[in-house]
């Protein structure tokens, strides 16, 4: 077992470089190079790492626009956690007309409790972007002037973090706030303590078990 600490990652999304800014056990290595060295350290030794996929589910936040589904995608390597979704205009999650990507925070922590092998998650949502897949959401997008843009392609991703909120400009995510979870990993199966939303905003509501109703497989 690991000695319980919390690690915090710099960023969800891209893979970032950086330089060292201090170093206090003088083996060469700055604070947050070591930060990221101990990250990478638990996410192996919880086996996280890899890609997760959800099931295939109903997702409203278009309802506006299109009845839709989706797919959850997170993905664990290094110091970064990948979170996606993956839209599609069909029940079955076959025909994907869009993409959303969200760029934060991050930490993680042995869980004080020590849950059955349960890891504290702490997320903050700071950018939410969108791209579209298909001409016909393409179409659709730019005639509703969705999210207050109304120059959407096809592949080309926008950011859409300034509009969230305002009219139909509205996702399941909490921005600029941290949210409290717990993860677990079972074999090739990953669970989650919660969705995105609603998810408790501090340390107290942090849940006591994982959903096991939704499972993320390792793909």
């Amino acid at each position: 077992m690991i000695n319980r600490t919390k690690l915090y990652a710099l960023c969800i999304a891209p893979i970032l470089s950086f330089t060292g800014c201090g170093d206090d056990d003088d083996d060469g290595k700055g604070i947050v190079e070591e930060t990221q060295d101990t990250v990478a350290n638990l996410i192996e030794a919880y086996e996280l790492a890899g890609t997760w996929t959800s099931a295939c589910a109903g997702f409203n936040a278009f309802s506006d626009l299109l009845d839709a589904s989706a797919k959850e995608i997170i993905v664990f390597g290094g110091n970064n956690q990948n979170l996606n979704y993956s839209i599609y205009s069909d029940a079955q999650c076959e025909e994907e007309v869009a993409k959303l990507r969200y760029m934060g925070n991050y930490a993680l922590e042995e869980d004080a409790q020590e849950r059955d092998q349960y890891v504290e998650i702490d997320t903050t949502i700071k950018n939410v972007f969108l791209t579209p897949r298909t001409q016909p959401f393409v179409d659709t997008l730019n005639t509703a002037s969705w999210c207050g843009i109304s120059n959407w392609q096809v592949d080309q991703e926008q950011e859409i973090t300034a509009n969230l909120g305002q009219g139909t400009c509205q996702l399941p995510v909490r921005l600029q706030q941290t949210t409290f979870g717990l993860i677990q990993v079972d074999g090739d199966k990953l669970y989650r303590s919660s969705p995105l939303s609603p998810a408790p905003t501090s340390e107290d509501g942090r849940p006591t078990s994982v959903n096991r109703d939704v499972v993320y497989q390792r793909t």
